[in-house]
C-alpha cells in the first residue's frame, strides 16, 4: 500500500500529535459531542476500508480489507483517529457495507446504517466521503443505481459537504490503463457527477498511499464543518412510506431487480434438476439442491423487504 518510508505532506488543517497514528474501532461508547465524523460511502470494493488503513498508515497494524476484492465490510464500524485532531477535536471514520452487494440489498445496507446510527445517537455528521473506482472502462448499471440512490440520500443541497474520492489509481499501471483512468474521471467530474461539483461537492484521486490519505482529509476537512442532518439520517425509514420517497423508489428497483434475477435462477435450477442426466449425478445433484435452497431464501427475503419499501405494489412481484 505504502512504503514505510513515506513522509507526512505538509498539511494545513490537520495537527497530528505523532507517528504511527493509531486507528480503532470505537465499541459501544458514544461520540463525543466536539468531534468530526466523516462518514464513507460507495460501493462494493471500492475501496472503502482500504482508505481508512491508508489513513492509519503502514506502521499501524491495521487490516481491514485484507486484499480482499469483494467488499469487506459487512457491518457499520466507526474509527477513532488517535493522534490526530482538527481544531483541537478528535476525528472519526465511519465505514459503511457497500452498495451494490450481490447478496445484501441496499434496503438491508441502509436499514442496518440507520440502526447503528439510533444505537449511536448520531444525529449528524460532518462530511461525506464517496469512494469511486475509476479503472472500470465503463460505469456498470449497478453503479449506476448505487449512484442515482446515494444522491437521493444526500440530497443536493449538501453537496458542498461531499467529496467523490476516485480510487484504484494505484492500479493503473502502464500508459493504456492509466490513460483510460484518466478519461473515467474526466467523465465523472464533466457528466456523472457534474450537478453535485456546480453546488459544491469536490472531487480527487486517491493513490491507496497515507500521504494521499492524509490530504485528502485535510482538503475534507478545510470548510464548512458543521454538523450536516443528511437525508439518510433525517428519514426514518421503518416509519415512513418508502415507495413515496425518491431513494426509497431506488430501493424499491434495486429489489425488483434482485427478486427477477433470483425467480430467472430458480427456473434454471429447476430444470437442471428435472433433467435424469442430472439425477444420475449425485454430486451435481447435490450442488444444484444447495444452490436452489439458497435461492429460495433470498428470494423469500427479498420479497419480505420488498413489503416493507412498498407495500401497494409488491403483490406485482410475487
Amino acid at each position: 500500500m505504502t512504503s514505510k518510508a513515506e513522509e507526512i505532506p505538509r498539511l494545513k488543517n490537520l495537527k497530528i500529535g505523532g507517528a504511527p497514528l493509531v486507528v480503532r474501532p470505537l465499541g459501544r461508547e458514544k461520540f463525543p459531542h466536539h468531534s468530526y465524523r466523516i462518514l464513507i460511502m460507495g460501493p462494493t470494493g471500492a475501496g472503502k476500508s482500504s482508505f481508512v488503513e491508508a489513513v492509519a498508515g503502514p506502521q499501524s497494524g491495521i487490516k481491514i480489507s485484507s486484499g480482499q476484492l469483494e467488499g469487506y465490510t459487512q457491518e457499520v464500524t466507526a474509527y477513532r483517529i488517535r493522534g490526530m485532531t482538527c481544531n483541537s477535536r478528535p476525528i472519526y471514520l465511519i465505514d459503511t457495507p457497500g452498495f451494490a452487494d450481490a447478496k445484501v440489498s441496499d434496503f438491508q445496507i441502509l436499514t442496518n446504517v440507520q440502526q447503528w446510527v439510533k444505537d449511536k445517537n448520531l444525529l449528524a455528521v460532518t462530511k461525506v466521503l464517496y469512494i469511486h473506482p475509476v479503472t472500470a472502462t465503463r460505469l456498470p448499471g449497478s453503479q449506476k443505481a448505487v449512484l442515482s440512490t446515494f444522491k437521493a440520500l444526500t440530497g443536493i443541497s449538501s453537496a458542498r459537504d461531499i467529496t467523490v474520492v476516485t480510487s484504484m489509481w494505484d492500479t493503473a499501471l502502464g500508459k493504456p490503463s492509466l490513460r483510460r483512468a484518466q478519461s473515467n474521471f474526466t467523465e465523472l467530474k464533466r457528466e456523472v457527477w457534474k450537478d453535485f461539483l456546480k453546488d459544491g461537492a469536490n472531487i480527487t484521486r486517491f493513490y491507496n498511499t497515507h500521504a494521499s490519505a492524509l490530504r485528502i482529509l485535510d482538503q475534507v476537512l478545510s470548510a464548512h464543518l458543521e454538523r450536516n442532518m443528511f437525508q439518510v439520517f433525517a428519514v426514518d425509514i421503518s416509519k415512513v412510506e418508502l415507495f413515496r420517497t425518491p431513494f426509497g423508489q431506488n430501493l424499491e428497483k434495486d429489489l425488483i431487480n434482485r427478486i427477477k434475477t433470483l425467480k430467472m435462477k430458480k427456473t434454471i435450477l429447476e430444470a437442471d434438476l428435472d433433467d435424469p442426466s442430472t439425477l444420475e449425478n449425485e454430486e451435481l445433484a447435490s450442488l444444484l439442491q444447495t444452490d436452489l435452497l439458497e435461492t429460495n431464501q433470498s428470494l423469500e427475503r427479498f420479497m419480505r423487504q420488498i413489503r416493507e419499501v412498498c407495500p401497494p405494489r409488491a403483490a406485482k412481484h410475487k
